[in-house]
């Protein structure tokens, strides 16, 4: 009887353990740093994943005709989605300074 409760224990704190490490995995990771879509140079934009020099500069042309407010205003760039705009979100910043300096892992 103590060996079963012994057991049971123990397959419960395993669980746990296995529960907390997946969690740990699926739990979004602070990025390395933010890029401000409203003052990035066309250098700085292309360390975002998926971003080459013609999305970096179609970036630049749309607001230069009007700064964004949003980052989901991104999507109006041509070539990006918000497909992309979701992948990219949490390096994206309209206000503050760029603090991204190289490429964010995959």
């Amino acid at each position: 009887m103590k060996r079963n409760i012994a057991m049971s224990l123990l397959a419960l704190v395993l669980m746990m353990s296995t529960e907390r490490a997946q969690a740990q995995e699926l739990s979004p990771t602070r990025p390395p740093g933010v890029i401000n879509i409203n003052t990035a140079s066309v250098e700085q934009l292309k360390l975002l994943p998926g971003i080459g020099p013609a999305r970096a500069r179609r970036i630049l042309a749309f607001r230069a005709l009007k700064p964004f407010r949003r980052v989901v205003e991104l999507a109006r760039v041509r070539g990006i989605g918000r497909k992309t705009v979701r992948k990219l979100r949490t390096y994206l910043a309209v206000e503050g300074p760029t603090t991204l300096s190289q490429r964010p892992p995959r």
